[in-house]
């Protein structure tokens, strides 16, 4: 998401829902320790909630843990204590990690939960009442691992390179599977094909990203084949009614836990002592709510279970005639330096390493903040020391904590108060200024940079709040990172330091009181607002900012994120020690790894890996992103030319000139979102100078040319980088400073070898534009190229 050109202000943010809002995350599966799947999943889950209860709207945010099962029923047994106890040790050991990145679900279910026992068996009782439910013969593959029945079009077979064994594998968990002929209870899922087609029509944004619904949708259309909903030989879990020889299986045991907590069969139910209520002191109160209303608002998912969230259970719910839920938000996964996170690879996330190397007294809010920032629902998002270092030292300590400890100093603000600036200054009339005016007013203190940030403060909120609605953290948090930016410039153009050294040799000046006193009133409320949104993400860092600035809990809401707030005269804490410290190059430094042994002459036996970073440092020295034309008209001098007008930004233009022709005409790229490359060096055509270039394919049998087409929904200035790829990283000692001024600075230009590379891995594979077979994607979705036919080049 980027910034809208119409600022909005906070009369203009989405209007509050009717009911109590229901945000659930998957019950996690306790077969293992909690992880950073774990983590993220619920991190979305808490910091929407957090947003939400900042609008003062009521919430309950449910989580939980799946006890049953054959995995911890043979844990259980390598441990030698029951598999009740087992889930016992597990629940505390969920229970005290969430805690400990102040994550607090207003109820922590679980399957042993006498409750939800009894839920299931109602679910249980009526799908069978309705002939849902019939016994027959499951035969096929099943995989032990994913605890899931296979069909044979996601089986392949694998062979071992060493041994020349081959072993039946699944396709998406690359997991062994074995053959099970069995007698089971089955649920007609056959019977839904239509009426979840007729859902997923009906309902535009049921399931996000937008792609996720597609091939959901498509995945529907193929047809579907009845499920097992019994194990007769697995006992850990809840017996069948009636056939105690028999368990139910679990995704009918699992996903009914979401209509659990809503107290269904019967009425809805308060939470009794008998449940799991996590407590923490960053929990805000008040505003959860011990009546969940189903349908559940959002429910967030991995990817890799979205089959049984966005098929099974839609179906089981309209067996039941309930209401399906609103929202079904699919995330993709997290890596670490680019690589699959596992035992293997020896690159597992501890998280308390990670707590350690950011150090200080707020390490858990700037790690929560890093992974929130640093993330979107729609690719794969990569977690590195180059980025913590970066975020921590750049966004927390330069930009946010420094202002705090600015406007807070006793060398700036020796009174230690909320400046009393001038009473034209608090007029109500620039609480809701947006738009910023051609120049100041007249006989005003205020100036037009003052005019600027007032605007800044007052429009931020509503970017915030359309950001969280969407569930995209990354551009909630970056209108935050905005705001702070544009004031610290303000800053740097006032030098507030310099009027305070002035005041002090002259302390009757009033004109230079005035103007210290308003810079600095601009200055806490930027701060202020700043603190608010951030809220969400860093809970303990940003309340502890209001604390120092003396902001009362009642105006800590998204209705106070406008100017005039802060009371002068108010006494605030001027501590100096700083919010967030730098992280140093020695504590950012990553362990040392094993020596790589040395490639041949010519670089040939250099490691894939190793190839990949080089690709990825070319593909990052080159600015793709979207632009926006106008002012399309043929080339003066050239009937297959082309001239633009190219928005790279909401304020910055630039020339585009290119030879579409025939292939479009002026008119057909007028006003149109395209995928483009906007730092290459300046080329003349004709003798017209161009500085971007489209992004085209070219079939290699028709000869036609497509424009990529972008996601829907895509903004001027959303980057395009490849699937896994994170902008910030992916470059090696002695190339960031290259690297990070061509993606930082769009004048930069890359170097001629550098975009020859990455044009070199340009190809079409199945409608989609991909850079050494990976996929091109922005925050918003995939690009797609249909119609060109495969191995064709785009360029």
């Amino acid at each position: 998401m980027s910034e809208n050109t119409t600022a909005k202000s906070l009369a203009e943010i989405t209007p509050k829902p009717e009911k109590p809002l229901f945000i659930t995350t998957p019950i996690y599966y306790v077969n293992g320790d909690p992880h950073v799947g774990h983590l993220y999943t619920s991190l979305l889950a808490d910091s929407y909630t957090r947003f939400a209860r900042l609008r003062e709207i009521p919430m309950f945010f449910l989580s939980g843990i799946d006890e049953h099962g054959q995995k911890v029923g043979q844990s259980a047994a390598e441990k030698n204590i029951e598999p009740k106890a087992w889930c016992d040790i597990m629940n505390d050991n969920f229970l005290k990690f969430f805690e400990n990145v102040s994550i607090c679900p207003d109820r922590f279910i679980r399957t042993t939960d006498k409750d939800h026992e009894e839920a299931v068996f109602a679910v249980w009782n009526k799908l069978k009442a309705n002939d849902d439910i019939y016994k027959g013969k499951y035969e096929g593959w099943y995989c032990l691992s994913d605890e899931a029945f296979v069909p044979e079009l996601n089986v392949q077979d694998v062979t071992d390179p060493v041994t020349g064994k081959v072993t039946k594998m699944t396709i998406d968990s690359n997991r062994p599977v074995e053959w099970l002929v069995e007698e089971n209870y089955m649920f007609r899922l056959s019977k839904y094909q239509q009426p979840l087609l007729d859902w997923i029509d009906a309902n535009p944004t049921c399931i996000v990203p937008e792609f996720r619904r597609n091939e959901i949708y498509n995945f529907v259309k193929s047809g579907l084949n009845d499920i097992s909903v019994s194990r007769k030989s697995v006992k850990w879990g809840i017996p069948v009614p009636d056939d105690p020889s028999h368990t139910i299986y679990v995704w009918i045991d699992a996903l009914a836990n979401y209509i659990t907590a809503a107290g269904y069969p019967g009425d809805i139910v308060h939470l009794d002592e008998q449940h799991q209520i996590c407590q923490s002191k960053t929990k805000i109160t008040g505003l959860s709510v011990t009546k969940p209303v189903w349908p559940a608002d959002i429910q967030i998912v991995g990817k890799d279970i979205i089959k049984f969230h966005a098929i099974y259970w839609p179906a089981f719910l309209l067996a039941l005639n309930l209401p399906v839920y609103k929202k079904l938000v699919v995330h993709g996964w997290w890596t670490k330096d680019r690589m699959k996170i596992s035992k293997s690879a020896g690159n597992q996330f501890e998280i308390p390493d990670e707590l350690k190397i950011i150090g200080g007294p707020f390490a858990v809010d700037a790690f929560r903040y890093i992974l929130l920032k640093e993330s979107n629902i729609s690719i794969d998002c990569d977690y590195s020391l180059n980025v913590v270092k970066s975020i921590v030292n750049a966004d927390l300590a330069d930009q946010y904590g420094n202002l705090l400890l600015r406007c807070t100093a006793a060398a700036i603000n020796p009174a230690q108060i909320v400046p009393v600036p001038p009473p034209s200054v608090l007029d109500a009339k620039y609480h809701n200024l947006v738009e910023v005016p051609a120049e100041a007013p007249a006989n005003s203190p205020l100036t037009l940079e003052d005019l600027k940030l007032i605007a800044k403060i007052n429009s931020t909120a509503a970017l915030v709040d359309a950001a969280m609605w969407e569930l995209d953290t990354q551009a909630a948090i970056g209108a935050i990172c905005s705001l702070n930016s544009v004031t610290n410039g303000y800053v740097q153009t006032n030098e507030p330091w310099k009027l305070a050294k002035q005041l002090k040799d002259k302390p009757d000046n009033a004109e230079i009181q005035t103007k210290l006193s308003t810079i600095l009133y601009l200055m806490i409320e930027a701060v202020r607002v700043a603190s608010t949104l951030l809220l969400p993400f860093m809970p303990s860092a940003a309340a502890y900012s209001l604390d120092r600035l003396a902001i009362p809990a009642e105006n800590r809401t998204v209705q106070h994120c406008h100017f005039g707030v802060a009371q002068p005269g108010t006494k605030i804490d001027g501590k100096r020690d700083p919010l967030f410290p730098k992280i140093l190059e020695t504590e950012a430094a990553p362990k040392a790894q094993p020596a790589k042994p040395k490639p041949a002459k010519g670089g040939k036996n250099a490691s894939e890996e190793d190839k990949q970073a080089a690709l990825d440092q070319s593909f990052a020295m080159c600015k793709f992103q979207m632009i926006k034309l106008t002012d399309c008209k043929k080339h003066p001098d050239a009937d297959k030319l082309i001239v633009c007008t190219a928005h790279l930004s909401e304020t910055e233009t630039s020339t585009l000139v290119t030879g579409l022709i025939p292939h479009y005409q002026p008119e057909d790229l007028e006003g149109r979102v395209v995928c483009s490359v906007v730092n290459l060096k300046p080329k003349k055509m004709m003798g017209i100078e161009g500085h971007v270039m489209l992004l085209a394919a070219t079939d290699k049998v028709s000869g036609k040319c497509i424009l990529l087409q972008p996601p829907e929904g895509s903004q001027i200035g959303d980057r395009i980088y490849p699937t896994g790829f994170t902008l910030a990283e992916g470059w090696k000692e002695g190339d960031v400073a290259t690297a990070q001024k061509a993606t930082t600075q769009e004048a930069a230009e890359v170097p001629k070898g550098r975009f020859e590379k990455v044009v070199n891995g340009f190809k079409v594979e199945t409608e989609l534009p991909k850079f050494y077979g990976k996929p091109l994607v922005t925050s918003r979705g995939p690009i797609k190229i249909e119609g060109i036919c495969d191995g064709s080049e785009f360029h």
